[in-house]
C-alpha cells in the first residue's frame, strides 16, 4: 500500500516532521470514522490503515498497537468535540439559538463516536480510565463555556459545574435515545421545556 501522507507535495518538499504529522492526522481521523462506522469493537487496526490510505508499518511507528491509536484518537476527539461546542454556542448570542446549535452538535457523527466510546468504556477498564482524562478536560472548558453564555461570572464554581452538568446530561440522555429512530417532536418538546427551565435559573 502507498502511503499518500509520505509522498512529497509537487510544490515543495516537506520537512519528516511535517510528513509524520500528516500520516498521524489520517491515522486519527481514520480511526474516529471507523468508530463511528463500525463500533469499538468492529475498529481494526487494519481497517484503520485501510481507510486512511497508510501503510501497516507506518501505523505501527506512530501507534505501536490499537490502545495507543483509539488513546491518541481519543484526544483528537476531545479536540474537535470541545472546538464544535464552544464554536456552536459562542456563536449564539442567545440561549435559543446557543441551545439549537448543541442539539445540532449532539445529533451529528462526533458525538456518535464519543458514545461509541463510552459504552465500550463499561467493560473495558483501560479505555475508561482514558476516556476519565478526556471527560475531565472537556468538562473544564464546558464549564468555562456555560459561564460565559450564561452570564454567570458572580456564581461560585460549584454551582457552575453542577448547572453545566445537567445541561450537558440532559444533551447526552436525548442524544442516545435518538438513536431509536423516533420523530424529532420526540426530542423538541422536552428540549423547549429544559430550555425555559435553564432561562429562569439564569434570570434568577
Amino acid at each position: 500500500m502507498v502511503d499518500t501522507a509520505e509522498q512529497t507535495p509537487s510544490k515543495g518538499r516537506r520537512t519528516q516532521a511535517e510528513r509524520s504529522a500528516a500520516t498521524q492526522d489520517l491515522l486519527l481521523d481514520a480511526t474516529i470514522d471507523c468508530i463511528v462506522e463500525l463500533g469499538y469493537a468492529g475498529t481494526s487496526t487494519t481497517a484503520v490503515c485501510q481507510r486512511a490510505g497508510v501503510s501497516r508499518g507506518a501505523q505501527v511507528h506512530h501507534f505501536p498497537t490499537k490502545a495507543n491509536l483509539v488513546a491518541a484518537a481519543i484526544e483528537r476527539l476531545f479536540a474537535r468535540r470541545h472546538d464544535e461546542f464552544r464554536q456552536s454556542l459562542e456563536s449564539q448570542p442567545d440561549l435559543d439559538g446557543a441551545f439549537a446549535e448543541l442539539w445540532q452538535l449532539y445529533t451529528g457523527p462526533t458525538l456518535h463516536a464519543w458514545m461509541e466510546l463510552l459504552i465500550a468504556a463499561r467493560t473495558d477498564p483501560l479505555l475508561r480510565t482514558q476516556l476519565e482524562g478526556v471527560d475531565d478536560r472537556f468538562f473544564a472548558e464546558a464549564q468555562l463555556t456555560c459561564r460565559r453564555l450564561l452570564d454567570l461570572d458572580d456564581v461560585d464554581d460549584a454551582t457552575v459545574a453542577a448547572l453545566s452538568r445537567m445541561i450537558l446530561s440532559v444533551f447526552d440522555g436525548l442524544a442516545l435515545n435518538r438513536i431509536l429512530g423516533h420523530p424529532e417532536s420526540h426530542y423538541s418538546a422536552p428540549l423547549a421545556l429544559f430550555q425555559r427551565a435553564v432561562t429562569r435559573l439564569r434570570a434568577r
